[in-house]
């Protein structure tokens, strides 16, 4: 073989590949003192829940597609619930969160004020959107 040429180096063998965040999946509980709560659980590309911390950006949208940041924030902003923990980086509207070691991320959104129906877009690390389904504030 000349000195050139690289041996081909297998597929998919990355030591990190089971442990890469691929997708996101939402649970949106039920308005409850003008809080609603995502729950996220992050998959591996292959579809599985992930069995290590993962980390995500996310954002809130008013559009179901992630097609825009919120424009207004909602009035009582959003905190990490029980797993997982979240920090905002733009006050209500912006931010990023790390699971538990299941996958599991929770992120509480406040909205006293009125009707509101915000979407949770989660950045997902191979630069596409995953978009929840509607949180409706009554």
């Amino acid at each position: 073989m000349p000195a050139f040429v690289r041996p081909k180096i297998p597929v998919n063998k990355s030591p990190y590949a089971s442990a890469a965040v691929g997708d996101a999946g939402f649970t949106i509980g039920a308005e409850v003192s003008n809080v609603i709560t995502v729950a996220v659980q992050l998959k591996d590309g292959g579809g599985k829940d992930l069995a290590v911390r993962g980390h995500v950006r996310w954002f809130l949208s008013d559009d179901a597609n992630g097609d825009s940041l919120v424009a207004t924030a909602p009035d009582g902003g959003v905190a990490g619930g029980t797993d997982g923990w979240t920090s905002q980086t733009v006050t209500g509207k912006r931010g990023e969160s790390v699971s538990e070691a299941d996958g599991d991320i929770d992120i509480a959104v406040t909205h006293a004020a009125g009707a509101k129906t915000v979407y949770l877009v989660v950045m997902l690390p191979d630069g596409s959107l995953k978009a929840s389904g509607a949180l409706a504030f009554t």
